[in-house]
């Protein structure tokens, strides 16, 4: 039975003297700087031409080029364009002569979902950011009285990207 204890003695003195081991320690400085991100977005329009020769009744499409901040939730609204709505449409105008041909501009290629301001001539279109260039189709459609003059009709619409 001594025995018995002496092992025993043996073995916590053993485990004792390996816990006593040396230790030495020292700081890890952690640290980590966070600058403000500033939302950021931009729009580029490309020119929507309905091409040469088209009657009326014709229809046409371009796209917006919107880059936003990652994660950045946007709306993008398209004015009434620069000459004065008819019957609740955009106008083209043929300036030499004053005419003008009535247009919609879509959020779809049915024509179905305008894209107006949300006040005026439809809904904005409404995004998320990716950080990378996204395109967003307008697509257009002109309405024929079937009496339209040849020239050139025109119209400018102001495109903006909120955030």
């Amino acid at each position: 039975m001594s025995r018995i204890a002496f092992l025993v003695a043996c073995a916590v003195s053993l485990g004792s003297a390996a816990q006593a081991e040396a230790q030495s320690a020292t700081s890890l400085d952690v640290s980590l700087n966070v600058g403000a991100v500033v939302p950021e977005a931009t729009i580029h329009t490309l020119p929507l031409n309905f091409g040469a020769g088209a009657s009326a009744d014709a229809t046409g499409e371009t796209a917006l080029l919107v880059t936003a901040t990652v994660g950045l939730p946007f709306s993008i609204t398209l004015d009434g364009g620069v000459h004065s709505p008819f019957n609740g449409h955009r106008t083209m105008v043929f300036e030499a002569l004053g005419l003008y041909i009535p247009y919609v501009l879509t959020q779809d290629p049915e024509h179905f979902v305008y894209w107006g301001d949300g006040a005026a001539f439809g809904d904005p279109v409404i995004g998320t950011g990716t950080g990378g260039e996204q395109v967003f189709t307008v697509y257009a459609f002109a309405y024929s009285s079937g009496y339209e003059s040849p020239g050139t009709y025109t119209d400018v619409v102001t495109a903006t990207i909120n955030f």
